[in-house]
């Protein structure tokens, strides 16, 4: 005699069929197609952008303040580019899981606007001032907005949306977008700062002009790379800026797949990686010297700017792990082990790693070579693989 019971398990049982054959349904490469804050998420935990970036995050005080901020300014009073740094703690909180560290980034973020003047301005009067700390809160935001989170901070990011607009504004006033178009023949990897802030905010608040004006942006850039891969710093080639902006066109390219614009910074991208790859030797001492900017200026700090170490890590892993290229990712573990054990003698001569441990490049040797190895290639994954909710929403 059928029971109550075995009609509930013959109901469940049809509805799991009825699952299985919609997913069957599917599309063959409908897993192939996360959405784009989703596949920067997976980008993001490629585990040498974890063991870089997520190890061991900055300082910040109680009240979110962060670089010179957190030391008192630094003699040049509040520093608004230091505030992005929240940006790490977001997205190590998406990365592990802890929604604790979202939380500390906003407080990051909120420290900054705070400052936000009734006009919408913040404390700084150029563009690309602006472009570190906008770009840094507009990407939180379409990261969590594409999250499981995203109802737990329904709230702060209608906040940020509102507050990112009017800052937004200032960063495209006729004066100040002028003044930045005249600089950025000098300092190319402003055009991809800038840029990659108002487009990923177009995105966020649904603005057709921030979009316009970045693309602006970045295309101003592009006409000054070089044959040679160059995107040049005040007349010349720079180790520590030629990766800043090759990691902003990266995730530009996340974000807006395709069009014309698109291929240009893909062949632009790849030509600069190709260059810096030539400056970087294979227990991962960047040649630096010769650079116009690294190791010759100051930072805010009073110190010298280093090469760029996590600019470089960043600008192979998740450039390797978007294109397979395995080779690429290998050369960020180079990065990332000499930086380590270099110290703070990073603006000098090549230093000898202790205790010998050097590894050959494994696979596709230089340049990024062989394709196809998986996302992450020969390396542990130190995280759980992420859930398909958190992927193809």
């Amino acid at each position: 005699m059928r029971t109550a019971w075995d009609g509930r398990r013959i109901v469940a049982a049809v509805v799991l069929s009825v699952a299985a054959a919609a997913a069957l349904a599917l599309p063959g490469d409908a897993l192939g197609r996360p959405h784009k804050a989703g596949l920067d998420r997976q980008l993001e935990r490629t585990p040498i952008i974890v063991k870089n970036a997520y190890k061991k995050l900055p300082p910040m005080g109680r009240r979110g303040q962060m670089g010179n901020n957190l030391r008192g300014g630094g003699g040049g009073g509040f520093q608004l580019a230091d505030q992005q740094l929240g940006d790490l703690y977001v997205r190590a909180g998406l990365a592990y899981g802890k929604p604790r560290f979202i939380k500390r980034g906003f407080r990051a973020f909120d420290y900054a606007f705070a400052r936000q003047r009734s006009d919408g301005g913040l404390p700084e009067e150029q563009t690309e001032g602006y472009a570190f700390f906008v770009e840094a809160v507009a990407h939180s935001a379409l990261l969590i907005q594409k999250s499981r989170y995203r109802g737990r901070f329904k709230g702060k990011l209608r906040t940020y949306r509102h507050r990112l607009e009017r800052a937004a504004r200032h960063m495209i006033t006729p004066l100040a977008f002028g003044a930045f178009k005249g600089r950025n023949t000098s300092y190319s990897h402003t055009g991809y700062s800038v840029g990659t802030a108002l487009t990923l905010t177009g995105k966020l608040v649904h603005n057709g002009a921030f979009q316009r004006y970045g693309r602006s942006a970045i295309k101003a850039s592009l006409d000054n790379q070089r044959k040679s891969g160059v995107n040049p710093e005040l007349g010349g080639y720079d180790v520590r800026y030629q990766t800043v902006g090759l990691v902003y066109a990266e995730r530009f390219q996340v974000y807006f797949p395709g069009g014309r614009l698109k291929r240009r910074v893909e062949a632009m991208t790849r030509r600069g990686l190709r260059w810096m790859d030539r400056r970087v030797d294979r227990d991962g001492y960047i040649h630096w010297r010769g650079s116009t900017r690294a190791c010759r200026e100051e930072a805010s700090d009073g110190d010298p700017k280093t090469p760029g170490y996590p600019h470089a890590v960043r600008a192979f892993g998740y450039w390797g792990a978007l294109k397979g290229r395995d080779g690429y990712i290998d050369e960020a573990r180079h990065l990332n082990r000499y930086s380590n054990y270099a110290g703070g003698r990073l603006c000098g001569p090549k230093v000898d790693e202790p205790r010998k441990r050097r590894k050959g490049r494994g696979g596709g040797g230089r340049g990024g070579g062989g394709g196809g190895g998986g996302l992450v290639p020969e390396l542990p994954d130190i995280l759980p693989p992420l859930e398909a909710r958190d992927l193809y929403e």
